[in-house]
């Protein structure tokens, strides 16, 4: 194999560039030829010495959506039944829906009808039976609202929180009757409080904290919490790490070569 731009017998990415000397010229000059070519292995030498190396740092907070559930006294109308359950405050929903394991729970006595709910993407769940409840603060001994709610056979929502939230130090909550406790812990629920319910329960408090944290609101039913929270953050560190040696790269390319070149057969001679 010989270099493709001199044709000496070496790899073409060896070549360095240097004037052709015709066979009349001083042997000074040819010397000097010589001596130019070692300095040019030299260079190759002390270029495949080079070591590359690249590094990155990150730094990613976790967040997490807390949305506004409380804790709630219900009573079946006609059958005076009574439990707390976890509700799920909506102010997109038009009704309040209840589960089927709360409905018997109560022992509703239910009344046929013929209704469909269109939620997100225009999905389409039929509802054939609702309620009459009532429903009381743990809070204010002088509320008490009677509503219609609809009885899904289908799970309402996931547990909420869908994961425990870190309760970090936030002094804009501290001191608030809490209308769900347990807010950061995840949990069943099993009444979802339509715009109805909603707008009898909201007071005007509000109380917003720097980003990352939850906002406040007072309600009937205690203080309700929800917003985006920034758990601990979370540093992650990234390193790439590469060394590049030339010379390995073309002893390795050499010997691709020897492998690639045609062995004459005793056809060919």
């Amino acid at each position: 194999m010989s270099c493709r731009t001199c044709h000496k017998r070496r790899h073409t990415l060896t070549h360095h560039f240097t004037p052709m000397m015709s066979s009349s010229q001083p042997d000074n000059y040819k010397n000097q030829d010589k001596h130019n070519d070692v300095e040019d292995h030299q260079s190759s030498a002390q270029s495949a010495e080079s070591n590359v190396t690249l590094s990155s740092h990150i730094d990613s907070k976790v967040s997490t959506t807390l949305l506004a559930t409380v804790l709630i006294i219900v009573r079946g109308y006609d059958s005076k039944q009574m439990t707390v359950l976890r509700a799920l405050i909506d102010h997109g929903s038009q009704a309040t829906f209840m589960s089927e394991r709360a409905a018997q729970m109560l022992r509703l006595r239910r009344t046929p009808i013929n209704g469909t709910i269109t939620g997100v993407g225009s999905t389409k769940t039929n509802v054939k039976y609702a309620a009459e409840i009532e429903l009381l603060s743990r809070h204010d001994p002088s509320f008490n609202i009677r509503i219609k709610t609809c009885i899904m056979s289908t799970q309402l929502t996931t547990q909420l929180p869908t994961q425990t939230i870190s309760t970090s130090y936030w002094p804009h909550l501290q001191g608030l009757v809490l209308a769900d406790p347990s807010y950061n812990q995840p949990g069943r629920v099993d009444l979802l409080l339509g715009v109805d319910v909603c707008a009898q329960i909201m007071k005007s408090e509000v109380i917003k904290g720097p980003p990352g944290t939850p906002c406040a609101q007072n309600t009937t039913l205690g203080w309700i919490l929800f917003g985006s929270v920034e758990d601990k953050p979370v540093d992650k560190l990234i390193v790439m790490h590469h060394n590049l040696d030339l010379n390995d790269m073309l002893k390795r390319m050499w010997e691709q070569d020897a492998y690639d070149k045609v062995i004459p057969t005793a056809e060919r001679s």
